[in-house]
């Protein structure tokens, strides 16, 4: 990858989502993010911050209103590309959009998250 590919280092995107604990769970157990910080239970806008370590990446999971409010749009057209270090682990059991074999560069795999965002994760190493 050239650097200008490279991904920066802290870059944070934010997510809006209906399901922030199914959010949490695929990004935590399936793509290796930590917890950085969660707003108490009670609060009336629930948030999440998850950070992955080698990337420097950062999401925050903003749970939505029930109802449509400007800016939020949820599964909209954005489109993450991700470097996981398990990609097996990453995609076990669930549905590809597309898959890529390794042809001299990383193998990638393109596929949708809880909040029907798309993925594109790479396979490092």
């Amino acid at each position: 990858m050239s650097d200008a590919q490279q991904i920066p280092k802290a870059c944070r995107l934010t997510l809006d989502t209906n399901d922030l604990d199914a959010m949490m769970s695929f990004y935590t157990e399936r793509l290796g993010f930590e917890l950085v910080e969660a707003t108490t239970p009670g609060f009336m806008f629930q948030k999440s911050l998850v950070r992955q370590a080698h990337t420097g990446v950062e999401v925050l999971f903003r749970d939505c209103l029930p109802r449509p409010h400007v800016g939020s749009m949820i599964g909209s057209l954005l489109e993450l590309e991700l470097v996981v270090g398990d990609l097996d682990k990453a995609i076990d059991g669930l549905t590809l959009d597309e898959r890529h074999p390794e042809t001299g560069e990383a193998e990638r795999v393109k596929l949708r998250d809880p909040s029907n965002y798309t993925l594109t994760l790479v396979r490092t190493g």
